[in-house]
């Protein structure tokens, strides 16, 4: 459990026992969501045409992540539906904004080159086996 939904945790159970108000407890719950809005850093994404197959699936997963967050936070009460809304449409928007990191061409090539170089050894590792030896 991350610190904020310790704290999410903790005000939700005074709010249960009738301990604050329910203006208290929103206020406070939104504090924390601004914390944890604040805390969350947000990936640098390139533009789709740019990104491998492996950045693009974790640029969506940190989306995922970040939004499935929020649904379970809903789940266990912490939030409310429109409060949910609000935040999933700043990390949207945060996610959509970012600046374009696009490579360079010849950034792009030594990449590809490097991973085919793996192929290419893997493969020889796996054809010769043990057989490699040093004179």
């Amino acid at each position: 459990m991350s610190e904020h939904e310790q704290k999410l945790s903790i005000l939700k159970g005074c709010f249960d026992m009738e301990c604050i108000t329910v203006e208290l407890y929103n206020e406070y719950s939104r504090r924390i969501f601004e914390g944890w809005f604040k805390n969350e850093r947000f990936f640098n994404h390139v533009e789709i045409g740019n990104m491998s197959e492996l950045e693009q699936r974790e640029s969506m997963s940190e989306l995922k992540r970040k939004l499935s967050i929020l649904k379970r936070w809903v789940d266990m009460g912490y939030m409310n539906e429109s409060l949910r809304d609000e935040y999933s449409r700043r990390i949207l928007e945060a996610w959509s904004e970012e600046p374009c990191d696009e490579r360079p061409f010849w950034k792009r090539i030594l990449e590809k080159a490097i991973s085919f170089g793996h192929i290419v050894l893997a493969n020889l590792i796996s054809l010769f086996g043990g057989r490699i030896t040093t004179g």
